[in-house]
């Protein structure tokens, strides 16, 4: 995938022969992605206000019905897809959650995952009916764990130590259940200097959370409509960033939306081919106005 930067992958091979990588092997093998997920956008409000979502000034005043999620889930299908996420703004804003999942599970979808900032995850009296009625998956939004730059990135107070009592809960639940956690971080330049000390926190202060970490780059200005200046992907120094990790770490990271010629040796921990997995997701976002709609 290209990310109209300076960069080109023109010269992978003289890259891969500075890392002592072959070249042969990309990356993601297109026949391992999943291509029968469906995503379900269901949220057109958010408690943040993050500097780099795309979802600004494209939301409606009116959250989806439970009725309108029915009406999609219900549709005939040869087969339920493998994977049902449900995204938006901020999910947990909903109060029909449990709901949502109980619907998706009665359908046969095997894995059901919510989407969520972790701001608004606070006891087990809130997340355990959740598990109980099906749910598989939780990836959360976490940018950085400092207090004053998680208060700048989202425009929110209180954001880090709300998003800490969330990693919290987790950890614990996970202990009891099997739930699988994803956490998302979007490197820009303002928290480019707390990654590591984020993936320390998590795969240190909560175990035995150990969750996948998707370290994402945006590709340009235009990505984040101009509300920050962001540095140029080689000023991000993905792969500086990847090699300074402890070696036990780097299984549980992936790198998106980087051109494999930038990560060079660390080739292999990039998900270059993301926009496959979106191309080949069902996607309805039901905050959009009914003639906007996939």
């Amino acid at each position: 995938m290209t990310d109209g930067s300076e960069h080109s992958c023109d010269d992978v091979e003289a890259g891969a022969e500075a890392g002592g990588v072959s070249t042969a092997t990309p990356a993601v093998d297109p026949q391992d992605i999943v291509r029968d997920a469906l995503i379900l956008n269901v949220s057109n409000r958010c408690n943040l206000r993050c500097i780099f979502c795309f979802e600004h000034g494209q939301r409606v005043q009116q959250m989806p019905s439970l009725e309108e999620v029915r009406g999609i889930l219900h549709q005939p299908w040869d087969a339920p897809p493998s994977i049902l996420m449900f995204m938006g703004a901020e999910t947990f804003l909903r109060k029909d959650v449990e709901e949502l999942v109980r619907l998706a599970k009665g359908r046969g979808i095997p894995h059901v995952g919510i989407a969520t900032n972790g701001t608004l995850l606070r006891s087990r009296a809130q997340l355990e009916p959740l598990l109980r009625a099906g749910l598989d998956h939780l990836e959360v939004s976490i940018h950085t764990l400092d207090p004053l730059h998680a208060a700048m990135l989202s425009g929110r107070n209180l954001t880090s130590s709300r998003q800490r009592r969330g990693l919290a809960l987790l950890a614990e639940l996970s202990g009891d259940h099997e739930l699988a956690v994803t956490i998302n971080t979007v490197v820009c330049a303002l928290n480019l200097g707390d990654v590591p000390h984020l993936l320390r926190s998590i795969h240190g202060d909560y175990p035995p959370l150990s969750p996948m970490v998707h370290l994402k780059y945006p590709h340009s200005v235009a990505d984040i409509h101009g509300r920050v200046s962001l540095a140029t992907l080689s000023d991000l120094r993905a792969a500086e960033l990847i090699s300074s990790l402890p070696a036990v770490w780097r299984p549980r990271v992936v790198v998106e939306q980087v051109p494999l010629c930038v990560l060079a040796p660390h080739y292999a921990m990039s998900c270059e081919l993301i926009g496959v997995v979106t191309d080949s997701s069902v996607q309805y976002d039901m905050t959009l106005p009914r003639r906007e709609r996939v």
